[in-house]
């Protein structure tokens, strides 16, 4: 299927005259390129940033839980210890 540029639609859509300079337009445009890549490489280092942040917190969270089960083992050691003393107090005649 060919366009034809000569229909009425066509004509309307095309601008007839442009009112900026083709100079000042083109320059914009190559700021708005600077400036969009500048986002891209800022997007991508703060991906890399988020993922090493994400990476980090699972180690210290794998970590934490390591310790709090190597803590908790001699702790619940302790306290059967101490309950075991005390049913032998509590078993002994007072005098």
């Amino acid at each position: 299927m060919t366009i034809d540029t000569k229909t009425s639609e066509v004509k309307r859509l095309k601008t007839k005259r442009i009112k900026y300079d083709k100079e000042k337009l083109f320059e914009e445009i190559q700021e708005g390129k600077i400036q969009l890549n500048i986002y891209k490489e800022e997007n991508v280092r703060l991906k890399t940033q988020l993922a090493h942040l994400q990476k980090e917190q699972l180690s210290n969270e794998a970590l934490a839980e390591e310790l709090i089960s190597s803590q908790n083992a001699p702790i619940v050691g302790r306290l059967n210890k101490n309950s075991g003393n005390l049913k032998g107090k509590v078993a002994q005649p007072m005098l």
